[in-house]
């Protein structure tokens, strides 16, 4: 996979490249730097080797399964109508899936590369930015030259998601990477600018399929562990916690832990150091 490295020495620094990203960038957070763009389908499959086969398989039955229990847990007013909107369903509650998130705001992503982040990691931090206007704009390209009844414009395809995933996407062989998000959202992903990654041919990985697009539409930001501190003083004076990305008990809890993981150690050196 090839892409463009950024190396950040300070949050002043930091602060400002993530600034600089006009809006048709997307950003995913990694708590360590050496971590690849896996989707948790790839990670489920990882020990035993990438099988392009096997993973169609595996979608093929989570879908089926979750399609036909669904129903015992959530009402029929939220049942989702496209699968788009299923595979989504899926993501927020755990099931193995080609998609992989992102967030269309690089502070949410920077939020997410640091919040899990224990004292004293040696290893950097990294947030991952894709210019998904130009790789949507090349997908819609390349479906317009090889499918004759493909006549949407780049503007339409922002628009119309969850039909041209049915319809040209999912169970496509097209090699190409599809950057999306269901028209209907869960709380969960519209608070947290959510969009979705994923390869039209679910046999391919989108590491392999970065291959084919220009080095200058992905960019890896490397980031200090050691600004994690300091990062959370500047994330928690925008209102970025977990109590807003979450809005659910889930992220009470996830930001009483973190706050306790990255306080307490420091209150007792201090503490400490002052007795």
């Amino acid at each position: 996979m090839t892409y463009q490295i950024i190396n950040i020495n300070n949050t002043q620094e930091l602060v400002k490249h993530l600034y600089s990203y006009e809006n048709n960038w997307i950003f995913r957070g990694h708590t360590n730097a050496n971590w690849e763009l896996e989707t948790t389908l790839e990670r489920l499959l990882k020990p035993i080797g990438w099988q392009g086969d096997l993973a169609k398989r595996c979608e093929d039955y989570s879908l089926r399964q979750f399609q036909s229990r669904a129903h015992h847990y959530i009402s029929k007013d939220l049942i989702p109508e496209t699968t788009l909107s299923w595979l989504s369903l899926m993501q927020h509650h755990g099931v193995p899936t080609r998609l992989l998130d992102f967030t269309k705001s690089p502070f949410f992503a920077l939020y997410f590369a640091f919040n899990e982040v224990p004292p004293n990691q040696p290893e950097p931090c990294s947030i991952w930015a894709i210019n998904s206007r130009q790789i949507i704009k090349d997908s819609v390209s390349y479906l317009t030259s090889n499918l004759s009844d493909f006549k949407f414009t780049y503007e339409e395809a922002l628009y119309l998601q969850d039909s041209i995933f049915n319809q040209y996407i999912y169970g496509s062989s097209h090699n190409i990477l599809w950057i999306t998000e269901p028209k209907v959202f869960n709380l969960r992903l519209e608070r947290q600018k959510g969009t979705f990654v994923l390869c039209a041919d679910i046999t391919r990985r989108i590491k392999d399929i970065l291959e084919e697009y220009k080095e200058e539409y992905v960019h890896k930001i490397i980031i200090p562990a050691t600004l994690t501190r300091e990062i959370f003083k500047i994330l928690t004076d925008m209102g970025i916690d977990n109590c807003n990305l979450f809005a659910d008990l889930d992220g009470l809890g996830s930001d009483v832990r973190r706050t306790l993981k990255h306080t307490m150690p420091h209150y007792y050196i201090e503490k400490t150091h002052n007795t």
